[in-house]
């Protein structure tokens, strides 16, 4: 009866989902509050929120401010793509910006979704998806990027952590 306790406390706690912490960006005036999954590293480095996802550097996360503000757009969106287009050579298409608010009303979301190649020696051509949020806010001029850059195999393994980040972006109260 002992071991049989042990064993649907111990299936129990592996089917339960890993916490996440919850973390303010920037450290200094946060400006939002995000969760970051518990299997996620993370630090606040130089500025920009970093986050990886296990070891095997498949998915990338980083948290910024824009130079470009709001009353910017085109300016904040070539900030956005610039140095994209250099990472990848050129090899990235971009789908049309997506607008969505959260439901509180406090923020908009304006989503750049891309397919980018890499060429590599040992790998062959290696396709990533970025996925870009600049998020704005009604009673400030500033912009911040959430970007998210991973392979195929990395978003199809890291895809809950992923919609577990944007789902819990929320303006600093």
């Amino acid at each position: 009866m002992k071991n049989t306790l042990i064993l649907a406390f111990a299936t129990l706690c592996i089917s339960l989902p890993l916490a996440a912490e919850d973390v303010e960006f920037p450290s200094e005036g946060p400006l939002i509050t995000l969760s970051i999954p518990d299997d996620w590293k993370h630090e606040e480095v130089d500025g920009i929120l970093q986050a990886i996802a296990g070891d095997d550097m498949e998915t990338m996360f980083a948290l910024k401010p824009l130079k470009a503000t709001k009353k910017e757009g085109s300016a904040a969106i070539a900030e956005i793509k610039e140095p994209l287009d250099k990472m990848y050579d050129g090899e990235i298409t971009y789908d049309k910006m997506e607008e969505s608010g959260v439901p509180d009303g406090n923020m908009n979301l304006y989503t750049i979704n891309a397919e980018a190649k890499l060429h590599s020696a040992d790998q062959g051509e290696v396709t990533s998806f970025v996925n870009s949020i600049m998020i704005s806010f009604p009673d400030t001029d500033e912009l911040l990027l959430a970007q998210f850059i991973s392979t195929k195999a990395g978003f199809r393994a890291n895809a809950e952590g992923i919609k577990e980040i944007v789902g819990s972006l929320k303006k600093a109260e």
